[in-house]
């Protein structure tokens, strides 16, 4: 083994980047205050509620390890390429995680298993 290899630390490399992926996920999901077009009152002439900002964040900074966006990252570190490239579709998968958890979630309780 090289000394490359190693010397490499997996837990230091998955906080740094579950770091990175936090801050672009706190660019890509606004908060309410920082969010254009959002009401208090509700959806009224097109704007959104608070409420689905407060709910769609609680849902992605509510804890978990951004283990998908990472294996894209480093899929990309792997070939050489740019992670500000894939950060929008790593976000995006990050975020359709806990949908799709709940959705899975609600099938089996409605099928009685």
């Amino acid at each position: 083994m090289s000394d490359a290899t190693a010397a490499f630390d997996l837990a230091a490399y998955l906080t740094e980047r579950r770091q990175i992926v936090d801050d672009a996920l706190d660019v890509y999901l606004p908060t309410a205050e920082t969010a254009v077009g959002v009401e208090t009152g509700g959806p009224a002439n097109g704007r959104v509620p608070v409420k689905l900002y407060e709910s769609i964040r609680y849902s992605i900074f509510c804890g978990g390890k951004r283990l998908r966006p990472i294996l894209a990252l480093a899929a990309v570190e792997a070939v050489g390429g740019e992670t500000a490239h894939v950060m929008p579709l790593a976000c995006a998968v990050e975020s359709y995680a806990p949908w799709m958890t709940r959705r899975s979630a609600a099938r089996i309780s409605s099928s009685g298993a």
